[in-house]
């Protein structure tokens, strides 16, 4: 309410048809209304007044606008002060890792961006600063674009944020067209990209759902211009150091893959979730979370969970390699180590897919979960097969252990969220397939996502389970994940060391290499000290 009264009151402050008496009265309403957000018995966070952290947003975001209304007070500089060494002192440059990862999930973190945005439009119109322009501005906005989803069918074809922690279902934002306005002039290339993503979520037209958003509210649609060009971004497989990892390829297109892992410090306002992710495969969704219905636990979602692998620590990540054919990550959360290998081609339709290491260090057992979209998953003798709802199936294949007890479970959840364009609450049902995990045991798998007319891959375990054959259209793969050094030969293909893969395609050899070994194939070899 503070902040919708005072963008009514800066429409009709300088206007002619206001008295001075009503002028001096509006004067005095926002220095009153400054004193009193300002008072440490109002909200102070150390002295236990306050609450979520975009919350302490909201109210610097008043002390800063609230000076900048009044700058001639003789209190005003005060006022911005407290309110600005919290937005960029301890916010911005505190609260965002270097690639912009923020510290609450993406709708709660789109609250708080908000609240900067505004605060400091309005302290560089006053002539207070210029931390619009902050480097880190560009990179917490990145980030929401980054880990948006592809197009989605049920959202009417937009991108929009994972529902990953307290985000809403199917949530777009508009704030991508604000940020196009305002960088227009400083850095148009920029502005382009954000202009393609705020017309990629359908130039919804506020930054989020499930509440208002004030700190530019009367505003946003003198900040938004359809004429700015747009650009789609070259984004790639990056690692945000706060708060996860995004795998992709062949962005952006209607048959891109992406796997979001979540993971890091920055970690306010999830769920019991690091370590879990969610999975689009060709263009499709394959696995995803059941959104924000409260502090949801471990087993409603993508991961593994065991007495020293309690849902709700933090995984960190331990490697990161992106590269043109394949990408790996490792991540440690107590005594669980989840490695993924991301194996790429250059044709989005053909072998692009997955392969998951999980163990439980201390040996103890565990459960394994993965929630699909899918409506319908028919266990096999090796694994499964994701029946999915539109034309990309997935072909599950457990490499290690050979007799994996899995067992399917239908779960549903209410939620909110969008259905068209209308918010409210969302019924949302996944299919998980479960798995215990064995005392000592790691778990390696294959996420194999295809259109339902191509053929079935085939997989065949070599190196003692440490690996996969996975025989396609595409070629012949060699995948190899463990988590100690092993050896393999077989004809003209040696492998020795711990994560690698031989990819040939097309009449091309292609080697690769997460952790030192070495590998050769086909009279090509290459070493990693």
């Amino acid at each position: 309410i503070v902040l919708i009264a005072m963008n009514l009151a800066d429409v009709i402050w300088s206007s002619e048809h206001i008295s001075p008496e009503i002028r001096e009265r509006l004067t005095a309403q926002a220095a009153f209304l400054a004193y009193t957000v300002n008072r440490p018995d109002y909200w102070s966070p150390k002295r236990g007044f306050g609450a979520n952290p975009n919350m302490t947003t909201t109210v610097a975001a008043f002390q800063t606008i609230l000076a900048c209304m009044i700058p001639a007070h003789p209190l005003a500089r005060a006022w911005l002060d407290n309110g600005m060494r919290e937005l960029k002192q301890n916010q911005l440059d505190g609260w965002a890792d270097e690639n912009g990862g923020w510290l609450e999930a993406p709708h709660y973190a789109m609250v708080s961006y908000d609240h900067l945005l505004g605060a400091f439009l309005a302290a560089r119109n006053a002539g207070f600063n210029d931390y619009l322009y902050d480097p880190r501005m560009k990179k917490v906005i990145e980030w929401l674009a980054k880990t948006s989803t592809l197009p989605d069918p049920a959202a009417g074809g937009r991108r929009h944020f994972a529902p990953i922690g307290n985000t809403y279902m199917r949530e777009p934002s508009g704030e991508f067209g604000l940020v196009a306005y305002l960088w227009k002039d400083k850095d148009p290339e920029f502005a382009s990209e954000m202009q393609w993503m705020y017309r990629q979520q359908g130039s919804y037209p506020v930054p989020g759902v499930g509440g208002f958003f004030p700190a530019l509210a009367g505003y946003r649609t003198l900040l938004t211009n359809d004429a700015i060009p747009e650009k789609a971004p070259a984004y790639r497989s990056e690692w945000f150091p706060r708060t996860g990892v995004m795998l992709r390829d062949h962005f952006p297109s209607d048959r891109e893959t992406q796997l979001h892992l979540i993971a890091g410090a920055n970690h306010a306002h999830y769920d019991r979730d690091s370590g879990s992710f969610t999975l689009w495969g060709k263009g499709r969704l394959i696995a995803n979370d059941f959104g924000y219905y409260g502090y949801a636990p471990g087993e409603d979602h993508n991961m593994v969970v065991a007495a020293k692998a309690p849902d709700g620590a933090i995984m960190a990540i331990k490697e990161f390699q992106p590269a043109d054919n394949v990408d790996y990550v490792r991540g440690v959360k107590g005594d669980w180590e989840r490695q993924i290998v991301f194996v790429k081609d250059r044709d989005p339709l053909r072998a692009n897919y997955f392969v998951f290491f999980d163990r439980v260090k201390d040996g103890s057992p565990g459960t394994w979960r993965t929630w699909f979209s899918a409506q319908q998953i028919a266990l096999t003798s090796h694994g499964a097969l994701v029946h999915g709802d539109e034309d990309v199936d997935t072909d599950i294949f457990f490499i290690k252990p050979a007799d994996i007890a899995a067992t399917t479970e239908k779960k549903t959840r209410e939620t909110w969220g969008l259905t068209g364009d209308k918010y409210g609450r969302v019924s949302t049902t996944q299919t998980g397939l479960i798995v215990p995990l064995k005392s000592g045991g790691a778990l390696i798998t294959v996420f194999y996502p295809r259109l339902k007319t191509e053929k079935q891959p085939a997989f065949t375990r070599i190196a003692g389970g440490n690996g996969v054959k996975v025989e396609t259209t595409a070629g012949t793969d060699y995948v190899f994940l463990g988590d100690s050094p092993f050896a393999f030969h077989q004809g003209r293909i040696t492998f020795e060391g711990t994560v690698g893969a031989v990819l040939i395609r097309s009449g091309r050899t292609l080697l690769w290499l997460g952790q030192p070994g070495k590998i050769t194939a086909n009279g090509k070899s290459l070493s990693k000290e």
